[in-house]
């Protein structure tokens, strides 16, 4: 059985995942998700539809719409449901026409072996010229030289 599976069948191991997550956390001296918010609050902004891919709890949307963000641009998706405005879904495959939103996101998220399909389900659905948010752990994805250049290329 595959995790989005387990996860849409016993959403207890979800929140569980969620809880540890909030653990490590609270111990970082930074958080990317707050980075992104950060820049996403910026007026330039104002008015961009916003896919967070692997959103977990959703406090991207949360957060901009509190800060402003028009309701209703911003689509919050993970394979588990942590919240009445997550979209559980596999996050390779979001229900969002092709080239309708104007930046995505990726904060920590990018962790199935599958993680190249995320990618170009985020290229489908950003239109030209679109932006996409990255925070990811470098040694995951480092190769042979220790720096991440093979990555950026897939990218």
């Amino acid at each position: 059985m595959c995790i989005r599976d387990r996860f849409k069948d016993e959403p207890a191991l979800f929140l569980d995942y969620h809880e540890g997550y909030r653990q490590q956390v609270d111990k970082w001296p930074k958080n990317p998700l707050d980075i992104f918010i950060d820049e996403l609050k910026k007026d330039k902004y104002k008015g961009f539809k916003i896919a967070d891919f692997g959103c977990g709890e959703g406090r991207l949307q949360l957060d901009l719409e509190k800060a402003g963000h028009e309701k209703g641009l911003i689509k919050s998706f993970d394979v588990g449901k942590s919240a009445d405005h997550v979209i559980q879904t596999d996050i390779a495959s979001v229900p969002l026409e092709n080239n309708s939103m104007d930046a995505g996101v990726f904060c920590l998220s990018l962790m199935g072996t599958n993680f190249p399909q995320f990618l170009r389900e985020a290229n489908r659905v950003l239109k030209r010229d679109g932006k996409l948010f990255v925070a990811e752990v470098l040694s995951r994805f480092a190769d042979k030289n220790g720096d991440c250049k093979d990555f950026v290329r897939l990218v």
